[in-house]
């Protein structure tokens, strides 16, 4: 009886010492999952358009990204030359959204047709920028897409490369 008794004392320190590592996985497990949820919903930027930018509200501590383009003569600096001012616009050339930017700027930043590309947030109307991104569209366009562009600049499409080659070759 003794025995039988020892034995099933034995079972349940065993079952006893198992539950307490399943509770004990289980939780760190959970708590994983839970630190590893709340670090990428912190580190994810929704990107967002000017017009989308323009009609939210002042955002909380999560950033947003938006693209525009460069407002014509929207851009100056302060006095002390680090703190940028300038206005990015929408595709449609409608909505404006200011931009305030502490960095350097490179001198693509003034091209008509440079995408600037701005991660931040959204305060008082204005958008704090604290990263700031250029991508020139001349790497990105086919010589015909650059042709349309200058039509729509200069109501007079530049000839392409391979139209003065053919004159060239006389065909």
């Amino acid at each position: 009886m003794k025995k039988k008794l020892q034995e099933q004392n034995n079972t349940a320190q065993l079952l006893n010492s198992k539950i307490k590592l399943f509770i004990l996985i289980i939780l760190v497990s959970s708590s994983i999952v839970y630190f590893a949820s709340s670090v990428f919903s912190v580190s994810t930027i929704e990107y967002l358009s000017v017009k989308d930018a323009v009609n939210i509200d002042n955002t909380s501590e999560n950033q947003i990204g938006v693209s525009g383009k460069l407002v014509k003569n929207s851009y100056f600096r302060d006095a002390n030359g680090i703190r940028a001012h300038f206005n990015i616009k929408d595709e449609e050339g409608i909505l404006e959204l200011p931009v305030v930017y502490d960095g350097e700027i490179g001198k693509i930043f003034f091209n008509e047709y440079a995408e600037i590309i701005l991660q931040g947030e959204k305060s008082q109307g204005t958008f704090v920028a604290k990263t700031l991104t250029i991508r020139c569209p001349s790497k990105y366009i086919t010589e015909a897409e650059k042709a349309e562009l200058d039509l729509e600049k200069n109501k007079t499409p530049k000839s392409p490369p391979y139209e003065s080659y053919k004159n060239e070759k006389g065909t």
